[in-house]
Order: structure tokens, then sequence, then C-alpha cells
């Protein structure tokens, strides 16, 4: 997957998107054509069945004292959810003018870039803010709004710039540092974001959401253990938080412990039964307990909540390459591609796909940009093998 980039500088991650960018319009030309030669080409390979293989938007407070509990990611329903994956915004010099130029008080200022903010015109608002800030330098809490003002225009660089400039103003501000953190965690600098919200929690023990974060991150890191602590710490804070529950689902799950995993999914749809991370998970597991009817089904209900939810897509897409049907398999994984292309693993099952169907430069390209994304995707690469070699004999 695409945390599997980890600590890659954000420069180089930034040039890997724009690059990727241009990827994803060739991706979805080639499917497109592909999918004409599927049908004939699916009836030749019919006797070669395919050998089965196997994290939230930040949100703000709208108060315009406090931007206290924000940002925090729920990385409920959605992978590289919930992360910085389109270009960064150019940067936007401020236009703001001298303090002794300026009418209108701090308050009304404030009150007017709220406003502007809840109806999602971050620009202006970003505007208000500074404004705001040219009446009040050293005010924290407004550098956390601009911040945020920032995140919501993709310019994350400039975001982590302010508000680290807002938690080294104030060190002691919990909610600046957990703010700092998540966009660390956007970007994917997880060492930088685990030692934000560890200072977060420290400052506030009782910060479920910044607790709820650090398991995130850890999580992301392979500290299984930790992030079940910090999910646990999160839960006893606020008992019907449902995403807790599910990123212990998930947690469990990557430690193997199927029962435990299941037990906080089913939890997960007592509370909401149209969740459709928790009804992907459970097709998951049923996939890989070769309970193929079951996956089906629950990959479906996750489908018909959010058709948008590109894993359910992807799992689906995968379950129906194994069986040999290429066609649905080409559809469902171009979908998955076309709402995520960030996603090693689409690129590694499309890459099996065309080489069931003999197509060795669509597999080649397509299992390239897998090992591109994911250097450490070791399928990727014994495919990527056994591609080269097929191509050489044909």
């Amino acid at each position: 997957m695409i945390d599997s980039l980890g600590e890659t500088n954000l420069l180089e991650w930034r040039l890997r998107r724009k690059a990727l960018c241009l990827m994803l319009a060739f991706n979805l030309f080639v499917l497109a054509l592909s999918g004409l030669a599927v049908s004939a080409q699916a009836q030749a390979q019919s006797a070669k069945t395919p050998a089965a293989d196997s994290s939230a938007g930040s949100s703000a407070n709208s108060s315009t004292n406090s931007p206290a509990s924000s940002p925090t990611t729920s990385p409920t329903n959605s992978s590289a959810n919930q992360d910085a994956t389109s270009v960064a915004s150019p940067e936007v010099k401020p236009e703001v003018p001298p303090a002794e130029k300026i009418t209108g008080t701090f308050e009304e200022h404030m009150d007017k870039a709220a406003k502007l903010f809840n109806e999602e015109k971050f620009e202006e608002a970003r505007k208000e803010f500074e404004i705001a800030l040219v009446l009040d330098p050293n005010n924290v809490v407004v550098e956390n709004w601009i911040g945020f003002c920032y995140e919501r225009l993709n310019n994350w660089d400039k975001a982590i710039e302010v508000l680290a400039k807002a938690a080294e103003l104030d060190p002691d501000y919990a909610e600046g540092q957990n703010n700092l953190a998540f966009a660390y965690q956007q970007t994917r600098h997880y060492p930088e974001a685990e030692e934000a919200y560890v200072k977060a929690v420290k400052l506030k023990p009782d910060f479920f959401q910044a607790h709820f974060n650090l398991g995130y991150v850890y999580e992301q890191e392979k500290k299984f253990d930790e992030a079940q602590a910090e999910y646990m710490k999160a839960l006893a804070l606020d008992p019907k938080y449902t995403d807790a529950h599910y990123r212990l689902g998930c947690v469990f799950q990557q430690k193997a412990d199927l029962e435990k995993a299941k037990e906080h999914y089913d939890k997960v749809l007592q509370a909401d039964p149209k969740h459709a991370g928790a009804h992907t998970k459970l097709g998951v597991m049923a996939h890989e307990r070769k309970d193929i009817e079951l996956a089906k089904k629950e990959l479906d209900l996750a489908l018909q909540t959010d058709p948008k939810f590109y894993e359910a897509r992807m799992r689906l897409g995968v379950i129906l390459l194994n069986e040999n049907k290429l066609n649905e398999a080409l559809t469902e994984l171009g979908r998955a591609l076309e709402i995520n292309p960030y996603d090693d693993a689409i690129h590694y099952e499309l890459g099996r796909l065309f080489y069931y169907l003999q197509q060795w430069k669509n597999a080649i390209d397509q299992l390239k940009q897998a090992i591109y994304l994911n250097p450490e995707n070791q399928a990727a690469k014994d495919q990527l093998e056994k591609v080269l070699e097929a191509k050489k004999k044909a």
C-alpha cells in the first residue's frame, strides 16, 4: 500500500504523485482498450485458472475560540484514506494589510473567517484568519486555523510550517500538538507524527482523539501492541467510539487473532450496520478462509453502502480474477484503480490479470508501478520476473 512509502521525503513523494497523476490517465486508457480484448482471450485462457493469491478527513471545530477537536483522523472507510494523495497546491502568499489599515475587530474577522471555513471557502477563510492574526500576532489558535485552511487547500508543506510555528509558540497547547501531528501523519511522516501525538497525550491524558490518532500512527509503523494500547485508551475515554473498535479489528487482524478481530468488527456493525469498512474486512477474512460466498456477500454489502470503497472493489476483483472471470475482474479492478491509483496492491492484481491474458507490456507496466509505489512489494517483484520469463518464451 502507499503507506509503505514510509519516511520518503516530502519533495520526492510529491514528485512521485505528479508522475502518478499522469500515469493514471494512461492506466485507464489501457484498461479501456484491454477490455475489448478480454472476452476473446478469456475463452482461450479458460483452461488456465489463476492460482489464488491472497486508514477520515480532519474536521475543525466550528468554534472560533479553539479548534480543540480537530483535526483528528478516522481512517475507517478509506485507506490512502485518509491520506494526502492529491498534488499539493502552489503556495499562496498572504495578501494582508498592515494593522493600522485593518478595519473591524479581531472578533469580527474571526467570526467571518469561521463562517467562510464552514462554507468550504478555504482560501477566503485563510485570508480572514491572516487578518485576525495581524491584530493578535501570537495567537496560536488562529495559527492553527490557518493551518487547517492550508490542509483543505492540499498545501500540506505550508500547513506543517504554520502548525509547527504554532507548536513552537505554545508547546503546552495539546490541541496544537495534535494538529501538527495530523499534518505529519497525512504526509506519511510517521516518526514526527508519533512524537507530536505523544506530547499531546502527555499534556492532556484524557484527549481521546489524540490517543486514537497515536494508535493509528503506531499501526502504520507496524507497532501493533502499542496501537492496541492507544485504541483501548480511546475506548476507555469514549466507549461508543466506533472508529476505535474498527481499528482494533484491523490490529487484531494484522496480529492474526481473527476471533478478536471479528468481535470488534461485529461491535462496529451493531452500532452502524452499513459500515463499509467493517463489511469489507469481514469479507477479506472470509476470502482468506476460502468462504467465497460469504466474502462476496460482505463485499457487496460494503459496496451497496459506499460504491467508491476501493478496498472492497479491489478484493472483489481479486475473487473474480481467481475464478477466471477476467472481464468482471478487469471491471472491478479498473474501478478500484480509478478511485485510488496509489495502492500498489491494485497495480499488482492488474499485473496478474494481464499476465493471464498474455498482455506482457501491460502486465510489466502495472507490476513496475506496484514496485514503484511500494519497493517492498515482493509479490510484485516475483510476478514481474515470471512475466519477463514468459515474455521471452512467447
